[in-house]
Parts: structure tokens; C-alpha cells; sequence
């Protein structure tokens, strides 16, 4: 049975702000190829805990879970490493005009990962493999 997403393959930008769920997606969609991941290293939260408030006030953390991918993959204090890394450094374009009111270039457009993703996707496109 042919659903349509079959041949799909995704892109995913991550970076070291990528943590918990987004962590889980992305490292589900990799380890399944579905996804190609493009950006920096994510932040490695990988752990589930679960807070007991003790009668002095203090607290008891306890770990009741652990995020592994698909493939196993332990991410905590680790992360995922994406297939192409990139700098979040803004290419040939000075700061100051990111931030004047009428700027032909957005900060997006800007964006050296976002680059490299349209790159990546364009790339797949030719392949016949991108949505």
C-alpha cells in the first residue's frame, strides 16, 4: 500500500538548543533514513526524572527513564551528531543591516545552516528523493 511517503526523505536542522523531544524526532527520523540532519551537535537531554519533594524542603530527583533513538543510540550528555555540519555564522552579510528596517536580506536568508539545508535539499531534489 503506497501512502506517498515512502521515497520522502526529510531534512532536519538541529544545533546544541535541540534537546528532549526535538532530540527524540530527529534522531527517529535519522535512524529510520527519513531524515538527513544538518547543523550543530544537539544538547544531549536524554534522561527522564521524576521530582519528590522531601518534608524539609529539599528535593530527590530520580531518573525514571532514558531517551535512546531507533538504532539505541544513548544521547544523554552526548547528542546527536548531524550528517552535515554547519556554522550558524552569518555569511557576507554585516550584522547591522540584518537588524535595519527595510533589509533585503533576512536573517533566515542569511542563516549559513539554512544554506547548507537548501543545499542539501536541492542536492536530493536532483536525486528525485525530496519533497
Amino acid at each position: 500500500m503506497f501512502t506517498g511517503f515512502e521515497e520522502v526523505v526529510y531534512h532536519s536542522s538541529v544545533n546544541e538548543g535541540s534537546a528532549s523531544a526535538s532530540e527524540i524526532l530527529a534522531g527517529a527520523l535519522h535512524d529510520n533514513g527519513r531524515a538527513i540532519l544538518v547543523g550543530n551537535k544537539t544538547f544531549g537531554k536524554g534522561k527522564i526524572q521524576s521530582v519528590m519533594e522531601l518534608h524539609d524542603g529539599s528535593a530527590l530527583f530520580v531518573t525514571v527513564a532514558k531517551y535512546l533513538s531507533p538504532s539505541l543510540h544513548d544521547i544523554d550528555q552526548v547528542g546527536i551528531t548531524p550528517d552535515v555540519q554547519c556554522t550558524a555564522d552569518m555569511i557576507n552579510v554585516p550584522k547591522e543591516s540584518l537588524f535595519k528596517e527595510k533589509s533585503s536580506v533576512s536573517t533566515l536568508e542569511a542563516d549559513s545552516c539554512i544554506m547548507v539545508a537548501e543545499h542539501e535539499l536541492d542536492i536530493q531534489e536532483s536525486k528525485g528523493t525530496a519533497s
